[in-house]
């Protein structure tokens, strides 16, 4: 589970807009998407508003963490245990491992290739095994994280804050590849691949705390929800 402090968020000036990717129509439809506890009906309300391929990809990722929350209660559960897409979606709560099979199974519907992967992550607060999915869009798979970006939890606390994350959203691998090490090296995506040594060395460790401590990092939920405020009232 991601972590980040928002006391400091809060109080950050804000740089230039890092959420270019943000679909503000896409966004609100999957706002406005009726309940249903039937997978096949919300993915066909939900790529209704999608244009492209990317676009049926992105609709499912807002549609998922914006209403999806994570339960702090289940994480002690393995992450290779199967959560099926119809409890996700009547729960309204999972972890990484029923995250990333919803998304599989709405992607499916969508008429998409989605893979899951299962690696390692870590951050300055916390590490553990984890899954996320890669997507296949005009012949090149793009990471999705639906679980990081749905928000996080308070460090220190037990407390999940449901807020959009377009970082992992079609994330750039070697961003991604700072917290996140697939287990099959294949899934890094990234110019310069690198093993679970350097993953745990104390180098890679600087660059967490770095990309932790970065302004436009911490700042970047703020803006998100300022853009979500603007457009969505």
């Amino acid at each position: 589970m991601k972590h980040f402090i928002l006391w400091v968020a809060l109080f950050l000036p804000l740089g230039a807009s890092a959420t270019d990717t943000l679909n503000i129509r896409l966004y609100r439809h999957a706002l406005e998407a009726p309940e249903t506890r039937n997978v096949p009906s919300l993915v066909t309300y939900l790529v209704e508003a999608a244009r492209t391929k990317q676009e049926r990809a992105e609709v499912i990722f807002y549609w998922i963490t914006s209403h999806i929350a994570y339960d702090l209660s289940s994480q002690e559960y393995s992450t290779y245990a199967h959560v099926a897409a119809e409890t996700t979606l009547r729960r309204r709560k999972t972890i990484c491992s029923g995250y990333t099979q919803l998304y599989a199974t709405m992607a499916s519907y969508a008429g998409l290739q989605c893979r899951t992967i299962i690696g390692y992550t870590t951050t300055p607060y916390q590490s553990g095994s984890h899954a996320w999915n890669a997507v296949l869009l005009d012949n090149r798979w793009r990471l999705v994280d639906a679980t990081w970006g749905s928000g996080g939890t308070v460090a220190g606390t037990a407390t999940f804050v449901q807020q959009l994350d377009l970082r992992y959203l079609f994330a750039d691998p070697d961003f991604l590849l700072t917290t996140h090490l697939p287990n099959d090296s294949r899934w890094q995506l990234a110019a310069n691949p690198i093993n679970l040594g350097i993953f745990r060395g104390q180098l890679w460790q600087r660059k967490r705390e770095v990309l932790y401590q970065d302004e436009a990092y911490l700042a970047f939920s703020q803006r998100t929800a300022l853009l979500l405020e603007k457009n969505l009232n």
